[in-house]
C-alpha cells in the first residue's frame, strides 16, 4: 500500500451475541474469559494461513486468534484453517477498497463517518453505508466494524450486502 500499516483484523464473529463457545469445555471457556489466550489449546491452521494471519491480525504474538477461534469461530460452521482463512481475505479485500485506501489516506487526520459510509457505498454498493460503525475513544477511532450477513459468500461485497442495518456510530475521529 506504499503507507504504513494502520489497519489490523481484530476477528470475525457470526454469530448472535448469545451463540458463542460452541461444543467448547469449560476449562478453555475460563481460561478465555480471563485473557489467559496462551492457555488455550493450539488451533490446526496451516504454515501458510498461519503466516498471513500474523501480517493481517498482529495480535497473534498475544495468542488473539485463539480467543477469537474459541469464542467465536467454532460457531461459524467452518474449520479452524477455512473460519481464518476467510478472516483474512474479508480483510485484504476490505484494506484494498475505497473505503481501506480513505482510512490510510485520513492517518492523522479526522474521519467522519459520513465520508467512511459514502466510500463503503462505493466500495460494496449502494446500501453498504448502513453496514458500518465507527467505535471512537477518547476523539481516536479504534475500531471500524462491518456487519455481514450469513458469510457463506467468499466475496466481501456480498456478505456486506447480507448484513444488517448498524444502529449506532460516533461521529468523527482522528485516525491514528
Amino acid at each position: 500500500m506504499g503507507s504504513k500499516k494502520i489497519l489490523a483484523l481484530h476477528g470475525l464473529w457470526p454469530q448472535p451475541k448469545n451463540r458463542q463457545y460452541c461444543n467448547v469445555s469449560k476449562k478453555i471457556i475460563g481460561a478465555d474469559k480471563n485473557h489467559q489466550w496462551y492457555r488455550l489449546p493450539d488451533i490446526k491452521i496451516d504454515y501458510r494461513t498461519r503466516e498471513e494471519l500474523s501480517i493481517a491480525m498482529p495480535g497473534v504474538a498475544s495468542d488473539l486468534h485463539k480467543h477469537e477461534w474459541y469464542k467465536h469461530g467454532t460457531c461459524s460452521n467452518f474449520g479452524s484453517n477455512e473460519y481464518f482463512m476467510r478472516s483474512i481475505s474479508y480483510f485484504k479485500q476490505f484494506e484494498n477498497s475505497r473505503a481501506g485506501k480513505l482510512i490510510y489516506s485520513k492517518r492523522g487526520k479526522i474521519l467522519y463517518i459520513d465520508e467512511l459510509r459514502k466510500s463503503f457505498d462505493i466500495s460494496f454498493g449502494n446500501g453498504a453505508s448502513k453496514k458500518v460503525e465507527m467505535i471512537c475513544e477518547n476523539g481516536k477511532v479504534t475500531e471500524i466494524r462491518i456487519n455481514l450477513g450469513n458469510y457463506i459468500n467468499k466475496n466481501l461485497n456480498n456478505a456486506v450486502k447480507n448484513g444488517m442495518n448498524v444502529k449506532k456510530s460516533c461521529k468523527s475521529g482522528m485516525v491514528i
